[in-house]
């Protein structure tokens, strides 16, 4: 999903293609869709977005909550609708109904993921994405300024609790051999968060404003 997504972000900050000096008024539309989906996207998964380098949703954390996962589906299947409805295929350009053709799939894709795996029901190492690399992102590959990433981390630790109860809701007797990998991916969670995080973050434990959230997060 993320070489998906990437190719997406490419059309996003790159303008489809134009015929001359005069913008194609499909290719135009089809461009805003682009953007509006994006945006959406981000703001409800942000740590995709921390991902591909849009760092304006770095203080927050996607809801994986058995009821937002069921809205990010509808959402998707919306869009879907939406593309066919709102930009005319015909009208445009070869370069742009590569894009439509690109997008089209991605959300196909997605919906088709959605409605046919159960990663959140069958495998508790997805959550250990939102629980750790979601922090550990911003301080070893974010652009931001330390203090900016440190406070990011924070306001994330902050939410872990609730990737913790969406875990608790959702996960229903995953394979035993992949809880056993799980429980081993969080032991290494809990010494990032007892002293590899301030180590990464250039301070100490005792002075460190990661030190109170932290703490909550290991124990």
């Amino acid at each position: 999903m993320r070489t998906c997504v990437s190719l997406l972000l490419v059309l996003w900050a790159q303008p489809l293609a134009r015929s001359g000096d005069q913008p194609i008024t499909e290719d135009a539309r089809l461009e805003t869709f682009f953007k509006k989906y994006l945006e959406d996207d981000f703001r409800h998964r942000p740590l995709e977005a921390t991902r591909l380098g849009d760092h304006r949703f770095d203080h927050l954390l996607d809801d994986v909550s058995a009821r937002a996962r069921a809205a990010g589906t509808e959402r998707t299947r919306k869009t879907l609708a939406k593309l066919f409805k709102q930009i005319d295929q015909k009208k445009l350009s070869r370069s742009g109904q590569i894009d439509f053709e690109i997008l089209e799939q991605h959300l196909k894709r997605t919906l088709w993921l959605a409605e046919n795996t159960r990663p959140f029901e069958d495998d508790p190492r997805i959550y250990n994405d939102y629980i750790t690399e979601s922090v550990y992102s911003l301080l070893t590959q974010s652009t931001l300024p330390q203090p900016v990433n440190v406070r990011n981390c924070a306001a994330r630790m902050a939410q872990i609790p609730k990737v913790l109860a969406a875990a608790r809701e959702s996960l229903h007797s995953p394979p035993k051999v992949i809880v056993e990998t799980a429980i081993r991916q969080n032991r290494g969670a809990i010494g990032f968060y007892e002293t590899g995080i301030f180590e990464l973050a250039g301070e100490t434990p005792q002075l460190s404003a990661l030190r109170d959230v932290a703490k909550k997060v290991a124990g």
